[in-house]
């Protein structure tokens, strides 16, 4: 009886054996998924690479204009809304922007590049080829001047100036671009938010940045661009998206904005993605 119960487990393995084999003789794993591969680039087909579509305020989608408006940072508040929230606000002050120049955009039809300025001052305040430039252009004397992009049908002409309480209202959101401020050459610490050493007396490394990796991968004997080291902070073109404008205030050429703006008080900002009606793509 054991003899024969051994020998039928031996023919039950057997065929188990047999029939494994023919299964991965007639099915091949590789070639299905490689004809699953091929019917799938087959639906998809080749990727076009998409061309990088400029930011918008807001939107999601082409804009190729962008109307700019100069103004000045006075400070921080606080704001107090009608139903008591309060807001921490930033104090942007503008006279206005004169338009000095206007030509066809190179690169876009239907849309002309322009030149602005704001902050008025007196004749000897500016250089001379400046002060007839913009005399020509039917312009007084600015401090700042600026670039901007408008539609070619959009009627703005040298000498023409523009006022932004006209179409900034509260709530809309808008872009500001300004230098921040200065801080000099700084440490590893204060300038990438290191971690420092012990301040024990043992400890022979405070606030130094240890190791720059000389032996890192390519190559050896050199520090790999791009390393976070010592060097000076601050003092850069900053970018701020979606900026909420919490009030405008006509009567004290002030707008408010939420939030800070790059840059101490007297800073010179540039306010973005809000223009007149038909100045800009909708």
């Amino acid at each position: 009886m054991q003899a024969s119960r051994a020998r039928c487990g031996i023919e039950i393995f057997a065929g188990l054996l047999i029939l494994f084999g023919c299964g991965v003789i007639f099915f091949d794993p590789r070639q299905a998924l490689t004809s699953g591969s091929e019917i799938s680039m087959m639906k998809i087909g080749n990727p076009v690479r998409q061309p990088v579509q400029p930011w918008r305020a807001g939107l999601f989608c082409q804009r190729t204009s962008n109307f700019v408006n100069g103004m000045i940072k006075a400070g921080m508040m606080t704001y107090t809304r009608e139903n008591g929230e309060v807001m921490p606000s930033t104090v942007l002050l503008t006279q206005g922007d004169w338009c000095t120049s206007r030509i066809p955009h190179p690169e876009h039809p239907g849309y002309d590049l322009i030149e602005m300025g704001t902050i008025e001052t007196g004749p000897t305040r500016v250089t001379k080829p400046m002060l007839y430039h913009l005399r020509k252009a039917g312009a007084p004397p600015l401090k700042k001047l600026f670039g901007a992009t408008i539609k070619s049908d959009f009627k703005l002409n040298p000498g023409d100036k523009v006022n932004p309480f006209d179409y900034i209202k509260p709530g809309d959101k808008v872009t500001v671009t300004a230098r921040s401020i200065g801080k000099g050459f700084q440490g590893g610490i204060k300038r990438w938010n290191f971690n420092r050493g012990m301040m024990t007396h043992g400890s022979k490394s405070h606030r130094a940045p240890g190791s720059i990796g000389m032996r890192m991968s390519g190559g050896g004997g050199r520090v790999i661009p791009g390393k976070k080291m010592p060097g000076r902070q601050g003092n850069k073109m900053t970018f701020i998206p979606n900026v909420v404008v919490e009030a405008v205030e006509p009567d004290v050429n002030a707008i408010l904005v939420r939030g800070g703006v790059p840059g101490k008080a007297g800073n010179f900002v540039k306010v973005g993605s809000a223009g007149p009606p038909g100045a800009t793509d909708s």
